[in-house]
């Protein structure tokens, strides 16, 4: 693989998230709402003051903003990374993502990525997915990997391990373009082989 792409797994160790996050990196926070019950009030516990936007908003799939993905703006001492961290509900549930642009640029790539195209239809995806993310996302070829990460610099993930189950966070880098035209919804466009795989994927659950 090209030494800007890379993907990783690693353990943490006891209670501590054990990725060196640069101080220099935003990051974010990719919440799959449908399946955390009230998880603006659990959040909201933790930290008071956060910044969230709803990826559904201003999208076609609009009317469904109680269950859509959100994305909560976060620091890298925030008290939300250790719990999300100590919770297996959460960290199934979420993706974390470091980046280098604005907030808005991050929430604009990640909203552009709602749907995106299978053949000639529009389909809803759930690309912050943890489970989804481990079994599709190492079989993309580097273009289009560096097209999902877009802005990001990395997406970091928590999944079990298939040799004893034990949780273990995955995560993948890339270095974004310094130049980057704005998507619109559903510009992402699936193969073939990426149908099958998902296909396979959801016979599996």
């Amino acid at each position: 693989m090209a030494d800007n792409f890379i993907i990783h797994d690693f353990q943490p160790m006891g209670d501590e998230f054990d990725l060196k996050l640069d101080s220099h990196s935003n990051i974010c926070l990719v919440i799959d709402t449908a399946r955390v019950d009230h998880w603006l009030n659990e959040i909201s516990q933790i930290e008071d003051q956060l910044n969230w936007e709803n990826l559904y908003e201003n999208t076609q799939a609009e009317e469904y903003k109680s269950i859509a993905p959100v994305v909560v703006d976060l620091y890298e001492k925030s008290e939300l990374i250790s719990f999300v961290n100590q919770n297996a509900i959460w960290s199934s549930s979420t993706v974390l993502i470091t980046y280098h642009c604005s907030f808005d640029e991050i929430v604009d790539h990640l909203r552009s990525l709602v749907f995106v195209r299978d053949k000639n239809r529009k389909n809803l995806f759930r690309f912050y997915s943890p489970q989804l993310l481990s079994y599709w996302i190492s079989t993309l070829p580097e273009e289009s990997i560096h097209s999902l990460l877009g802005p990001a610099e990395r997406w970091i993930w928590k999944t079990n391990n298939h040799l004893d189950q034990a949780q273990v966070w995955n995560w993948i880098l890339h270095k974004p373009e310094q130049k980057r035209q704005k998507n619109k919804t559903a510009w992402f466009e699936l193969s073939q082989k990426d149908i099958e795989i998902l296909n396979d994927f959801d016979k599996d659950k």
